[in-house]
């Protein structure tokens, strides 16, 4: 029984010291831990993502919307409708339209 408790007293005494030791030795690594906290603690939390409740729209901007997603859509799409419109237009050339039997075609 004797020496069950100096072996805890021992075993106390030493843990103490490793906690003493292991503070001493932290203040060397105060910075670089600090900042590694900062980039866990943005990485996990991310500044502007803010969360909004969610508030239910009012009758009548539900009627709003509905009424818009129904004007949107066509009954059926005609082949024209298909067809991309691009905002550019093709400006036909000269260059293989001249009749001149001077210029070699292959040069």
């Amino acid at each position: 029984m004797y020496r069950l408790r100096t072996q805890k007293i021992i075993l106390g005494i030493f843990i103490s010291l490793a906690a003493v030791g292991l503070l001493l030795n932290l203040q060397h690594y105060y910075i670089p831990l600090i900042i590694v906290a900062v980039v866990f603690l943005l990485y996990k939390f991310p500044p502007g993502t803010r969360r909004r409740p969610k508030v239910k729209p009012s009758r009548k901007t539900q009627a709003k919307i509905k009424a818009a997603r129904t004007a949107g859509m066509k009954a059926e799409p005609s082949q024209s409708s298909r067809k991309k419109r691009y905002p550019f237009q093709v400006i036909e050339g000269s260059k293989g339209k001249s009749e001149d039997e001077d210029m070699p075609k292959y040069h």
